[in-house]
């Protein structure tokens, strides 16, 4: 699966690409092993790492560490990510809240240190939308969460849209600053099925 990160005015600025490596168990209960790519806005591969998207119960729990280690741009740097897993349900209905969730990331390269506190509140299925993007039209959970990222005792406010397709994952994301301006837009524009 390939995303386009697109700015407000519509502005590709990078890509990233997910591929599935290993898949084991089924159903409601399965471990799926992918390797993440981030791409420039001309599809050069900037960093790669290889992550896990484990569900367990229809519950999916999201390899946070891996997924903020490949959006930053230094392989060179050190994550490390600690408090409350990241999870959602695969059997999400509109109405349905979600558990607050809190993280503190701690960034390290070389003599350089960096620790964030990350929250998000405000976890909700909103309701069951189609969108369509460039991959196509899909039926989907849309959800909405708050994040409030402090990092040098700045704190930054942000409100965060997704769209989940059953079967497929996240098609479509929208983030707006805390003035309700949009900041950027995440679509998925390409599935390529093995073979």
């Amino acid at each position: 699966m390939t995303y386009a990160q697109k700015d407000a005015n519509g502005n590709v600025e990078s890509y990233s690409r997910q591929t599935i490596t290993a898949v084991e168990g089924s159903g409601a209960n399965m471990t799926i092993s992918y390797r993440l790519e981030i791409l420039d806005e001309n599809r050069n591969v900037v960093s790669e790492i290889n992550s896990k998207r484990i569900i367990r119960n229809n519950v999916m729990i999201f390899d946070t560490e891996s997924l903020l280690a490949g959006s930053v741009r230094d392989s060179r740097a050190e994550i490390e990510v600690t408090g409350s897993p990241m999870t959602l349900s695969n059997n999400m209905r509109p109405g349905q809240s979600f558990d607050d969730i809190q993280m503190t990331i701690n960034v390290r390269r070389g003599i350089m240190r960096v620790r964030a506190e990350m929250n998000m509140t405000n976890r909700r299925c909103v309701a069951i939308e189609s969108v369509t993007v460039p991959a196509g039209t899909f039926e989907s959970h849309k959800t909405s969460y708050d994040v409030a990222s402090t990092v040098m005792r700045i704190t930054t406010r942000t409100r965060t849209e997704v769209w989940h397709a059953p079967n497929v994952g996240i098609v479509k994301s929208r983030v707006y600053d805390n003035r309700n301006r949009l900041q950027n837009v995440t679509e998925l524009i390409e599935i390529r099925l093995p073979g």
